[in-house]
């Protein structure tokens, strides 16, 4: 591996000792320029949409491969925050439903669930820690065969500690329930399979970890549970015939798309296909036995 060379994309680097900051990433400069080709295009009037929409489809690909899913069932979104709504407000609820959460979640994986709550009249159960642990039995404890969904995230952002979140799934689905997590903090940080992890949604932003551009994310959902979750918010991308402007009548791309509405950030999901190919080539961390995240975990 060519330190340097990998150091040389990160103008960072010339001006500090970059450690760790897990709220924004920095930009590499395969990222910045990617960015700059398609903001330029648009500035002198070469709209290439064609070649704007292939590039997000390069995108989508890429994030497929980057966390083992496949890429229909990934959908480009601008936040982790706009994933998890969208999550929320799919789905469809019980009057007897409840929604299991934790007490260390950031307010996007906590707003969502408290305003549904309140609108569906839900039960949301909330998990308390142990010192910065979250104790397994107690989401055990917490889960019933009323539980629609357990909401929780794979890394706290707090104190970094990261749940079984395996074990935290089985849980959930043999009591019926569904599991959407906030992996902001996780993916491109260390190795993310859903297909392992068994998870149903998963939600992230590409500002973090990922080292791409602000207004930039993705959610996946299961392929099987894409008739489940029904797009609340629709545009033209939404449709199975995006750009097939003579139809009038909604139907639901059969893909992940669906939960697309409007334009993408273009500009920003160029430079988010180099950040991932930039992640992918050099690869998270694969042993993580002293990692000081798996330090934190408890079964």
């Amino acid at each position: 591996m060519d330190i340097e060379r990998i150091r040389s994309e990160f103008p960072i680097t010339r001006k500090y000792a970059y450690f760790d900051h897990a709220a924004v990433g920095p930009l590499p400069n395969k990222v910045a320029e990617a960015v700059k080709i398609v903001v330029d295009e648009k500035c002198e009037g070469d709209l290439h949409w064609a070649s704007w929409e292939e590039t997000a489809e390069t995108t989508r690909k890429s994030i497929a491969a980057l966390i083992g899913a496949s890429a229909d069932e990934v959908a480009l979104v601008h936040s982790t925050s706009e994933g998890i709504a969208i999550v929320a407000n799919g789905l469809s609820y019980d009057k007897n439903s409840n929604i299991v959460t934790c007490d260390m979640e950031f307010t996007s994986n906590l707003f969502p669930w408290q305003a549904l709550a309140r609108r569906q009249s839900l039960e949301l159960r909330v998990v308390r820690n142990h010192d910065g642990i979250l104790r397994m039995q107690d989401f055990v404890e917490a889960i019933d065969e009323r539980t629609r969904l357990v909401a929780i995230s794979y890394v706290q952002y707090a104190n970094g500690f990261r749940i079984d979140l395996e074990g935290l799934v089985k849980v959930a689905h043999d009591n019926g329930a569904y599991v959407a997590t906030d992996a902001v903090q996780a993916v491109g940080e260390m190795p993310v399979d859903v297909s392992e992890l068994g998870v149903d949604f998963l939600a992230t932003s590409g500002y973090k970890w990922l080292l791409s551009p602000i207004s930039t994310g993705f959610l996946y959902v299961r392929r099987d549970l894409l008739d489940c979750l029904w797009p609340t918010i629709v545009g033209y991308r939404s449709d199975e015939r995006a750009m097939d402007f003579s139809f009038r009548e909604f139907q639901p791309a059969p893909t992940a798309r669906r939960y697309e509405d409007g334009q993408l950030n273009f500009p920003g999901f160029a430079g988010m296909k180099e950040a991932i190919d930039l992640v992918s080539g050099v690869g998270p961390p694969v042993n993580m036995e002293q990692d000081c995240v798996t330090s934190r975990q408890i079964g």
